[in-house]
């Protein structure tokens, strides 16, 4: 895998990692960290 395809994926990664904390903790707004 290219280096850009791996930063894609962490970064998608990270999007489904927060939406799913909105949607299970939609009271616990935490600062993302990118």
């Amino acid at each position: 895998m290219h280096e850009s395809e791996v930063t894609k994926g962490f970064q998608t990664n990270m999007v489904w990692h927060i939406a799913w904390q909105q949607i299970l903790f939609p009271g616990n707004n935490l600062p993302t960290t990118l």
